[in-house]
């Protein structure tokens, strides 16, 4: 399961590094990928598109830790968590600055926490994250298209699934996608 679940945020970051380097219609920009490693256990790749005709700057980021202690970070204040034989959490994190002014910054992160039982099996789980946009230069029928699909596509979604998560997170960077094409469209529209 772990594994499986590594592969599918590793397709996630691939899918939306795709996604944003179609935007990019010159040979001159700066792509970078870093495998790093953490020395406590796991790593991650991080992916940039940096000095683009469309991005100025843009790093689609994944990682997958492990340890025997869980740290305090991942945990709420309310919520009591021991992680005997140790944890795994990884996730996807996206932040992407166009040049267009007219086109928001946008920033997304998803991550999944996992106690381990004795055979390294997911004895208990949890999720988090979060998106949002910082326009510029705001205007008021893309703030309310913003969040009323951002909660039309949370609310058939219930918390106890690990399949549903995926749904959300899959769901969530098509929409960030949808939005950056539109947003592109509309600007040559305006130039």
């Amino acid at each position: 399961m772990i594994h499986d679940l590594e592969k599918k945020f590793k397709d996630i970051q691939s899918y939306i590094h795709k996604k944003f380097s179609d935007f990019e219609d010159s040979n001159d920009i700066d792509v970078s990928r870093d495998e790093w490693k953490r020395p406590e256990g796991g790593g991650g790749i991080t992916q940039v598109i940096a000095n683009g005709n469309f991005f100025d700057n843009c790093a689609i980021n994944f990682s997958s830790i492990y340890g025997k202690d869980l740290p305090k970070a991942a945990l709420a204040k309310t919520l009591s968590k021991k992680a005997e034989y140790g944890y795994r959490a990884m996730g996807i994190s996206v932040i992407s600055h166009p040049k267009n002014p007219h086109i928001p910054t946008s920033h997304m992160n998803v991550r999944i926490f996992v106690i381990l039982d004795q055979n390294n099996d997911i004895a208990d789980w949890w999720i988090g994250g979060g998106y949002d946009l910082t326009p510029f230069l705001p205007y008021e029928e893309d703030i309310i298209q913003w969040h009323s699909s951002a909660k039309a596509s949370l609310e058939p979604f219930g918390r106890n699934s690990m399949k549903i998560f995926l749904i959300i997170v899959i769901n969530t960077l098509k929409f960030l996608i949808e939005m950056k094409e539109e947003a592109l469209e509309a600007s040559f529209l305006t130039i």
